[in-house]
C-alpha cells in the first residue's frame, strides 16, 4: 500500500467510543506498569468482546495513536494525541 491509499485509510477511519475506551486502558496500564497490556487484561477494562477489542487496536494504529512494535512482546505503546478526544 502506498503512502496515498495509507493516508485514503487513515481519514475514514471514525474515532468511536470503544477507540477512546481501547486507547485510555493502554495509556493507564503503561502508566501504571511501564508496559503494554494483554488483550486478557485490556478485556478486564474494556466492557468488549476480545476481537471487537483487536479491531479496534488495529484502528488506532492505523490513525497513528499507538505504535506495534513488530517482533516484540507486548508491543503495543501509546502516543499522545490530544485530538483523539475531538
Amino acid at each position: 500500500m502506498n503512502q496515498h491509499e495509507l493516508e485514503k485509510n487513515q481519514s475514514l477511519i471514525t474515532i468511536r467510543p470503544i477507540h477512546i475506551q481501547v486507547y485510555e486502558a493502554i495509556d493507564d496500564f503503561w502508566k501504571n506498569h511501564g508496559y503494554a497490556p494483554l488483550l486478557r487484561e485490556l478485556s478486564g477494562s474494556v466492557p468488549s468482546a476480545p476481537r471487537t477489542i483487536q479491531r479496534a487496536i488495529a484502528d488506532l494504529i492505523a490513525r497513528g495513536y499507538i505504535e506495534k512494535t513488530p517482533n516484540k512482546w507486548r508491543n503495543l505503546k501509546p502516543i499522545q494525541h490530544p485530538n483523539i478526544y475531538k
